[in-house]
């Protein structure tokens, strides 16, 4: 309550302090000028009541609007800062035959496109998961979960290199020695990846 407190009597010196600068700037101003073209000076009172009672509101605006904006814009950014980090599945669930299993995403090499299912493929498994890749590609880490193509999706974690075709496309080698196709879409946002993803961390 103190902090709120204290923040709301800096945001009220913030508004009223260039208000009154203002106020009391105005007919001193007038005042000089008048005392410098003029044989007799305006008053300084009088510029100050006039000013205040046919510009107060004006002034208000003027400088509590942005004051506000700047305020209201600050606080947008405080509450993305603060929102919770999206919970991407640790695991993935499959069924085979009577049994479902649990494969760990961080164990995932890459996913292929089997319409309208989605291959998983973790070392020399393959396991058949019956979701689209285009759903899975939302819901995966997309700091490791990138695609490379419309039927493929890579986890960086498992790319050992990558190489130009010389025709705007790529062959990614992954690890364990599987090469992928990058599709010159699909360049730009596997580079930018790239480039912030750790590559340590497959087992």
């Amino acid at each position: 309550m103190q902090f709120r407190f204290a923040k709301n009597e800096n945001v009220l010196l913030w508004i009223l302090g260039p208000i009154l600068g203002h106020a009391f700037a105005y007919p001193a101003l007038v005042w000089l000028i008048s005392a410098v073209f003029f044989p007799q000076a305006f008053s300084y009172w009088q510029s100050f009541q006039y000013g205040v009672l046919e510009y107060y509101f004006a002034l208000l605006a003027l400088y509590s609007l942005p004051i506000g904006f700047f305020l209201f814009w600050q606080k947008r950014k405080q509450l993305k800062i603060d929102s919770p980090l999206v919970a991407y599945p640790a695991s993935l669930v499959v069924k085979e035959g009577e049994r479902y299993v649990h494969i760990d995403t961080r164990q995932i090499a890459y996913l292929t496109a089997n319409p309208p299912y989605t291959n998983i493929h973790v070392g020399e498994k393959k396991y058949l998961l019956s979701e689209t890749l285009k759903s899975l590609s939302s819901k995966l880490d997309p700091n490791f979960f990138v695609r490379i193509h419309k039927s493929t999706i890579v986890n960086l974690a498992f790319v050992k290199s990558h190489q130009s075709r010389q025709n705007g496309d790529y062959d990614v080698s992954l690890k364990d020695g599987t090469m992928l196709r990058l599709s010159r879409n699909y360049v730009r946002g596997f580079k930018s990846t790239l480039e912030t993803t750790p590559q340590d961390t497959a087992s």
